[in-house]
Parts: C-alpha cells; sequence; structure tokens
C-alpha cells in the first residue's frame, strides 16, 4: 500500500515541477509534454487514479495557454499545447489497455491452471485404479498355480481396469480436443 501512496505522491511533485518549469519556460517551447512522465508512474495505479491524473495535467497545460496566450499568440504554440494534450490522452489511452491486456492474460493464464489441475485430479483418480488392480493382479499371478477356472477368472478381474483404462484415454483425448479448440 506504501508503493501506491508513493507512486501518487512522486506523480503528484513531477506535476508540480514540470508545471512550474512549464510557467517559467516561453509559450513555444514544449515543455507539456513532460507531464507524461508524471503519467508513467502512476502505470501500476488504478484506471480512476491515472485518468483523474490526466485530467490534471491536462487543466494544467490549458491554464498555462489560457493565462498566458494573447491575441497574438502564434498559432504553433495553440498546436503545441493540444499537441501536448493529445499526447497525455494517448498515453492514457495505452496505459489503460495495457492494463485491460494483462488483466485478460491473468485469466486465461488462472484457467489454464484449472484446466491442468482438473487434468491431474482426473488422471490420479482415473489412472491409478485401474493400475494398482493390475499390480495386484500380477502380484497374484506371480505368486500362485491356478486352475483353468481360476485363469478364467483372472481375465475376468483383468478386463475391468483395461476397460476402465480405455475410457479414460478417450476421455482424456476428447477433453484435450475440446481444450485445443477452446
Amino acid at each position: 500500500m506504501k508503493h501506491f501512496f508513493w507512486a501518487k505522491f512522486l506523480a503528484l511533485l513531477l506535476i508540480i515541477i514540470i508545471a512550474i518549469i512549464d510557467y517559467i519556460v516561453p509559450l513555444g517551447v514544449s515543455v507539456g509534454i513532460l507531464y507524461v512522465i508524471s503519467l508513467l508512474v502512476l502505470i501500476y495505479e488504478k484506471t480512476a487514479t491515472i485518468v483523474s491524473f490526466a485530467i490534471i495535467i491536462t487543466l494544467f497545460i490549458l491554464f498555462n495557454l489560457l493565462f498566458f496566450a494573447s491575441t497574438e499568440t502564434p498559432e504553433f504554440i495553440i498546436i503545441n499545447r493540444f499537441l501536448s494534450v493529445f499526447s497525455i490522452w494517448i498515453i492514457v489511452y495505452m496505459m489503460i489497455r495495457h492494463k485491460l491486456l494483462k488483466a485478460r492474460k491473468e485469466a486465461i493464464k488462472d484457467k489454464q491452471k484449472l484446466v491442468l489441475e482438473e487434468m491431474l485430479f482426473i488422471i490420479n483418480h482415473k489412472v491409478r485404479h485401474p493400475i494398482a488392480m493390475l499390480q495386484g493382479i500380477s502380484q497374484i499371478l506371480d505368486n500362485s498355480q491356478f486352475t483353468e477356472q481360476e485363469k478364467d477368472q483372472v481375465a475376468q478381474l483383468l478386463r475391468e481396469p483395461i476397460i476402465e483404462l480405455t475410457k479414460f484415454t478417450e476421455e482424456l483425448t476428447d477433453f484435450m480436443v475440446l481444450q485445443k479448440n477452446a
């Protein structure tokens, strides 16, 4: 939380310093563009904060023009001021767009994480059980002599986990196809 306070404080301090420089330097010099620096300090702030600071900066830029301009002020000075304001709002747009893209990327990452967790859960439960059954049956086969009837029973016991594994691999394939197409 302290970081955000210091970012706002630094941005405000920069705005004041740039405003002082802007009022000292003659109107024809492009000082208004320096306000972009104070906006960039706010990159991790909320959108409302960034827009609020951009409005303040816009008012400072236009106030300087209204306060010092006269009817004899060359057009390039007025154009210069409006270009500064335009630049400020382009930067604000880019910062907000960056935030939206970052949020979207994080949402996709979260979704991928959930899908991966779901896959791990499915694999854990759908694969381990049949494998454990097959291991148990193989141990019985290693340690015993069987009659024909017992061999048929063992074969029947083997079919169940094999069918479960086959079903699971089909489900996993379908799931992966759905995820690929999503």
